[in-house]
């Protein structure tokens, strides 16, 4: 005889009888309803466009390009801040 606990076993000959309705169940909408509110934007007394300096593209053409040396331009650096003053590639690890 084995020890512990032993595992019951159920084995069915035949079928269950189930019933399976036809219809479904319906979920009733709700009887409240929801009032529809337009959308109104009352415009605004002291609005100010985005950008006040726009100027139509037949004024723009006619004014000179702006001069890149004028200082609205930073120069760019000698070096670039991403590369790394020591180059790995010439460093050499084996000895004659």
């Amino acid at each position: 005889d084995s020890m512990g606990t032993s595992t019951g076993r159920v084995i069915l000959f035949g079928t269950i009888p189930t019933t399976i309705p036809d219809t479904i169940p319906l979920i009733a909408p709700p009887t409240t309803d929801a009032p529809i509110i337009a959308p109104t934007i009352p415009p605004s007394p002291d609005y100010t466009s985005a950008s006040p300096d726009y100027s139509p593209a037949s004024e723009a053409e006619s004014d000179p390009p702006e001069d890149p040396s004028s200082g609205h331009i930073p120069p760019l650096p000698a070096i670039s801040p991403f590369l790394s003053p020591y180059d790995d590639t010439t460093v050499s690890d084996t000895s004659d």
